[in-house]
């Protein structure tokens, strides 16, 4: 049964009750490292005896990005991004982002 705490952040109940994947049972052969030891360097073993996963990043601690206006694009290329913003409905900094690749990649 979840108590409240878990109901309300399920992704927190996710990342406590992660496993890291198991190993099969099937071996892969062995390759040797550029030094040509069998044996990985002592940086890559002490890191995965420490922690296979890593620390997670939680969503909600994520910093907030400063809003990006469409107004930063100049002539009709801002006005173009205005006029989607409002009709489409999405954040302006999506709409700036998509118009900033696609004139990236038609000028590259």
């Amino acid at each position: 049964m979840l108590d409240d705490t878990e109901t309300a952040n399920p992704i927190k109940t996710l990342i406590a009750t992660a496993q890291p994947p198991r190993q099969t049972a099937k071996a892969k052969p062995q390759q040797s490292h550029p030094t040509g030891s069998e044996q990985p360097p002592k940086a890559e073993q002490t890191q995965a005896q420490d922690d296979p996963w890593g620390e997670p990043v939680l969503f909600d601690t994520l910093s907030l990005t400063p809003e990006i206006d469409c107004k930063l694009l100049p002539g009709i290329v801002g006005e173009y991004g205005e006029s989607l913003t409002q009709n489409l409905q999405v954040p302006s900094a999506l709409v700036v982002a998509t118009i900033v690749s696609v004139l990236s990649t038609a000028l590259a």
